[in-house]
């Protein structure tokens, strides 16, 4: 959970893996979820996020799915991992330079992401670009969640979801009533019952 301070972004950020458990078998498979949550009144957001890294037929629980991006914007993200380092490093260079606002927050996110993508199409591969980050900050003193991945980039209410099986994730939160309005006790437990279950659905 964090609510704007730089300090509980890097208590957070310092909660690494523990020994990296590897599956053989297992299919290709990660889960980020975001959420808006509040605590006496106050907005807070409540980041979820797995491990896992691999392929359909090895996986093993190595990745740290987090990247704080400055200025108290952190994101989680899925996707092709060298992609998003990639797109993280841009990020890293693009934000200082203008400050994030309310109103222009949507074009300063998407700036990074337009530049992943002329290099992506100057390098004229024919593997298709596919990242997702669910980028989360306080700006200007409001709570917001942004999801951007190749083709668009919009602003969420409640929260956002990216990996594989986000159809179970969002009906299982969908169920759950969970908003801005929850509060984080309970917006903690829907999101780990929601990675939880991710985990297991076919």
């Amino acid at each position: 959970c964090i609510h704007g301070s730089a300090g509980a972004i890097r208590k957070f950020h310092d909660r690494r893996p523990g020994i990296p458990t590897q599956y053989a078998g297992s299919r290709s498979m990660t889960m980020c979820i975001a959420a808006h949550a509040q605590e006496s009144g106050y907005p807070r957001l409540v980041l979820c996020f797995d491990a896992m890294s691999g392929t359909d037929s090895f996986a093993s629980e190595i990745l740290f799915k987090w990247e704080n991006l400055g200025d108290g914007i952190v994101a989680l993200y899925a996707g092709t991992v060298p992609k998003v380092k990639e797109l993280a490093r841009i990020y890293k260079t693009e934000l200082p330079k203008t400050k994030v606002t309310e109103e222009n927050l949507t074009t300063v996110l998407w700036e990074p992401m337009r530049i992943l993508q002329e290099r992506h199409t100057a390098r004229k591969t024919e593997q298709p670009l596919k990242v997702t980050l669910l980028i989360a900050g306080f700006i200007e003193g409001s709570a917001k969640i942004v999801e951007v991945d190749q083709d668009d980039i919009s602003e969420l209410e409640a929260y956002g979801v990216a990996g594989t099986s986000t159809e179970v994730v969002e009906a299982l939160l969908n169920w759950r009533k969970q908003s801005d309005m929850s509060s984080v006790s309970q917006t903690l437990y829907n999101l780990y019952e929601a990675k939880r279950i991710s985990e297991v659905s076919p």
